[in-house]
């Protein structure tokens, strides 16, 4: 009776330290998430949704290739989005450097943009 016991509290520890294993890194959920929303702001786009006839078969197909570049499948994402939602500072601190990159990515375009374009007295 004892080993039988011992067996099955080894095995929910086991269990409990896979699925923690399966989870995203705050890091590497930031990179996926971001990629995610910028999907999502894509396919928002006048231009693209009429060219999409399968919009939900399009996003999924654009989905499985955010997967595959970062190497996770969406079991993973999934798991992860809804841990990260279940902790809101995790998130919030993962959402924070999104924005945060995201701040820094477009001053970066507009530097570029407008660097060539002043005027010179």
């Amino acid at each position: 009776m004892r080993c039988f016991l011992l067996i099955c509290v080894l095995s929910f520890f086991v269990e409990s330290c896979k699925d923690k294993n399966e989870l995203l890194s705050p890091k590497k959920m930031q990179t996926v998430l971001w990629d995610m929303i910028q999907l999502e702001a894509y396919t928002q786009q006048p231009a693209v949704m009429d060219s999409l006839k399968r919009r939900h078969t399009a996003i999924v197909g654009l989905q499985q290739q955010i997967f595959t570049l970062h190497g996770i499948n969406k079991d993973q994402y999934l798991k992860s989005y809804k841990y990260y939602n279940e902790h809101p500072e995790s998130m919030r601190n993962i959402l924070d450097s999104i924005a945060v990159n995201a701040e820094k990515n477009r001053d970066k375009i507009m530097a570029r943009k407008f660097s060539g374009n002043k005027m010179s007295k």
